[in-house]
């Protein structure tokens, strides 16, 4: 199968039966096989009814998580699902036009390119949907992801499965990486084109800041992680000429500073050094099952 389209659903009960009549209609036009993966994530109006109706139909594939997982682990879900070499993932508000899809596609074919991402040329969103996306935004592109400046990543993305096949960075075992983990990609690979927006015709965005934090969450652990490298170095470093001086001043009996004070900053900068390391362990455990992106899918 060449193609899996991914549809993380949240209460899209307005969208759903056009979204999938024009996404079959599209790849029917291109004569390319297809899938398309709808994952529930425990809405709560007639979205999975209105899934149920699609369920005995060629090509069409639907799962329910048990409970609201996110956007994010829904789209996982779905990726982990699909039989298609090639990967499309897309909203379910239609705001991203499905004929869009087509020059995702062409674009993913001609330039070569791993992984490419939709960008809007002028995005369709209410003020605080446009500032929750320039935060998102400021601090993935410019805070964390300083190699990948000049790249623009969204929801709307194309990309080979076998990306999503790679070695953890934790505990060596063999996990799905996911878009959150794009220092793993070079990034001549990632590819933007720009798509159309538009608004949104029905219903009313899912967003808010803690969904935010959920999608941005991996950058800003990583940001201070960086700061722990930074403060840990500096402890060490500082370290050395403490001991050094310490030990000179002991043996030439030259008081250059009471010796008390050498002992007390020696142990306050051992506690700092012990406290980073605590810090940093508990964040890559914390990565290491975020990394693991969680979801259950209901029965």
């Amino acid at each position: 199968m060449k193609y899996s389209l991914v549809v993380p659903v949240f209460n899209s009960e307005n969208t759903l039966p056009i979204l999938k009549k024009e996404a079959v209609e599209l790849f029917q036009k291109r004569n390319e096989a297809f899938e398309i993966i709808f994952v529930d994530d425990c809405s709560k109006d007639k979205s999975w009814e209105i899934l149920n109706t699609f369920a005995g139909e060629n090509n069409i594939r639907i799962i329910r998580l048990a409970k609201n997982f996110g956007q994010h682990s829904s789209t996982i879900c779905g990726i982990r699902k699909a039989r298609g070499e090639v990967i499309i993932t897309i909203d379910d508000d239609l705001q991203y036009p499905i004929e869009e899809i087509n020059k995702l596609i062409d674009y993913f074919e001609k330039s070569g390119k791993t992984l490419v991402f939709g960008i809007p040329k002028h995005r369709q969103n209410n003020y605080t949907s446009n500032l929750i996306y320039k935060l998102i935004f400021f601090i993935v592109n410019f805070l964390f992801y300083r190699n990948f400046r000049g790249k623009k990543f969204s929801s709307f993305a194309i990309f080979h499965k076998q990306l999503f096949h790679q070695e953890s960075l934790y505990h060596g075992e063999m996990e799905q990486m996911d878009i959150n983990h794009l220092w793993l990609i070079d990034t001549e690979q990632i590819g933007n084109i720009d798509v159309n927006h538009e608004l949104r015709k029905r219903g009313k965005s899912n967003y808010n800041f803690i969904r935010v934090f959920r999608h941005i969450r991996f950058a800003l652990f990583n940001i201070i992680n960086k700061l722990l490298n930074l403060l840990l170095a500096f402890s060490f470093l500082l370290l050395i000429p403490l001991i050094i001086a310490s030990i000179w001043q002991l043996n030439t009996g030259v008081i250059i500073f009471p010796q008390i004070k050498f002992l007390l900053l020696l142990i306050w900068d051992v506690k700092i050094v012990f406290y980073i390391i605590v810090i940093k362990y508990i964040f890559k455990e914390f990565l290491y099952k975020s990394y693991r992106t969680n979801y259950l899918i209901a029965k």
